[in-house]
């Protein structure tokens, strides 16, 4: 509601999984004056990649749609980080899915933390309409040093399905599959 000095977009897509998803983001200035944005894509080794700088006017906002990056190259999967030179910005993400009505939106974050709490988590569960799977995009708030992210499941009952633990660069994110973890039909947190 209120915004923050710098957001990060966990997971920023162009051409990926089969030419089938790009993502188009926003960052907007909440702040009462002009602020100057640096928008950092992050591959998933960690490599800042690209970096588009604008200046944003208070309300204003500034899209960014990654089919259209040309120094992306013709395919990326990473994360973005941005961040203004004292101003207050916030930012939203949509992945959209090329030949089909496919589509996803979230909104980025002003910073991270250790501990962090996913309610539902599938792996080939059964639905009106085929199966569902989760997938969890984890990015490194800390731009200067790796970090280990452990990923517990856990079954209706209580108990551990698995863990899974990766190691994330700074800026950048790493995935998680549900059933790189779980059996098929499993539904958790």
């Amino acid at each position: 509601s209120s915004g923050s000095e710098d957001t990060l977009i966990p997971t920023v897509i162009k051409n990926a999984f089969g030419g089938a998803w790009y993502t188009i983001f926003s960052v907007q200035n909440v702040g009462p004056s002009a602020t100057s944005v640096d928008i950092k894509f992050y591959n998933t080794s960690a490599a800042n990649v690209h970096t588009i700088s604008q200046t944003l006017q208070p309300g204003a906002g500034y899209f960014v749609d990654t089919g259209t990056v040309s120094q992306l190259g013709t395919t990326f999967n990473g994360s973005v980080v941005i961040e203004s030179n004292g101003g207050t910005i916030v930012s939203s993400a949509m992945e959209l899915q090329k030949f089909d009505v496919g589509a996803r939106a979230f909104e980025g974050l002003g910073g991270g933390q250790e501990e962090f709490y996913m309610p539902s988590a599938m792996c080939d569960f059964p639905i009106a309409w085929g199966v569902a799977n989760a997938f969890f995009a984890i990015q490194n708030t800390d731009l200067n040093n790796s970090t280990n992210v452990t990923i517990t499941y856990y079954k209706g009952d209580g108990s551990v399905a698995g863990t899974e633990t990766k190691s994330v660069g700074p800026g950048a994110k790493t995935s998680f599959g549900t059933c790189a973890q779980a059996d098929p039909g499993f539904i958790g947190s």
